[in-house]
């Protein structure tokens, strides 16, 4: 019964990071619709990890969002386009970190599904 409670703090924490991200970090970022986006992703993960017990994705998918989030910021390019206009790299290394994550969670479940 314990067990089953802490893996719904996977959605409460996904909540709470989006939220932080979407809302109380918006200066560092400036994105409105991607960071939704990606929680909905990871949302889709949770549901999946805590339908067919798969722990490992369900928890690697809700802390990856601000883990990724994390990464991407920290690895972000700032530059210019050919027509002077601003980039910035900081959704694509948030997106294919947090694929990553996850996909790192779906690997350990299916690991330890095999082992048994």
């Amino acid at each position: 019964m314990r067990k089953k409670a802490l893996d719904w703090y996977s959605v409460i924490y996904l909540l709470v990071s989006w939220g932080a991200i979407r809302f109380l970090l918006f200066g560092l970022h400036g994105m409105k619709q991607w960071p939704d986006m990606l929680a909905f992703a990871g949302a889709v993960a949770v549901a999946l990890g805590l339908a067919f017990r798969l722990t490992g994705l369900s928890r690697c998918a809700s802390v990856g969002y601000f883990v990724s989030f994390l990464i991407g910021y920290l690895l972000r390019r700032k530059g210019t386009d050919p027509g002077g206009g601003a980039t910035d790299s900081l959704w694509i290394v948030w997106t294919v970190s947090y694929v990553v994550i996850i996909l790192l969670g779906l690997l350990a479940d299916l690991k330890r599904k095999k082992k048994r």
